[in-house]
């Protein structure tokens, strides 16, 4: 399994609409993807906005080439959720799941 990584730096009053954005529209497309296998959003509060994680499972790299296209480096960010942000990585980190445990 591949995690995808992203990171974005949410305006405070706007974090919700970005939730609201990801749980309406990048989730259900990303549902529809073969290979897609689930998704994290984690926050951390900072003294100038909202830290988001967004974490992405995937089966492998050819299944997010199916979503980022050739370039997989390159974020996948709509401008509607752009305006969600102070600031917002251009690029992903790309990671293999080597270990992964249950509770």
């Amino acid at each position: 399994m591949i995690i995808r990584c992203w990171q974005a730096l949410a305006k405070e009053d706007r974090e919700a609409d970005y939730q609201e954005h990801f749980l309406r529209e990048v989730l259900p497309t990303l549902q529809r993807l073969a290979g897609f296998r689930g998704a994290t959003v984690l926050r951390r509060p900072q003294p100038d906005g909202i830290a988001l994680t967004v974490l992405t499972r995937w089966e492998s790299m050819d299944t997010i080439r199916s979503f980022a296209g050739e370039n997989v480096e390159n974020a996948v960010v709509a401008e509607a959720a752009s305006t969600c942000f102070h600031s917002f990585d251009h690029s992903v980190t790309h990671h293999e799941v080597i270990l992964e445990a249950g509770g």
